[in-house]
């Protein structure tokens, strides 16, 4: 698991509720997923994904930092 997403604990409850979370995300904006399961959890850099994506770097980072900051609202707020 990234740096990045290090309030989730790997071994524990938080993964399901993040698995849950990514669900719920995925309904509003199925590419956020993508982008987060490409950075966090399959390790694909920026510029990596940005080739696969055929986005820009700008992009890329506005939309995981919309994911992540949505996951961690979403995880913390007691709503998975």
């Amino acid at each position: 698991m990234s740096e990045d997403l290090s309030w989730v604990d790997v071994g524990g409850q938080d993964m399901l509720d993040l698995d849950r979370a990514l669900t719920d995300l995925e309904k509003l904006d199925a590419d956020k997923v993508r982008l987060v399961e490409l950075r966090y959890l399959m390790g694909c850099t920026v510029p990596e994904i940005c080739e696969l994506r055929g986005v820009s770097d700008a992009t890329v980072e506005r939309h995981l930092r919309f994911a992540r900051t949505w996951l961690y609202d979403r995880l913390h707020s007691g709503m998975t």
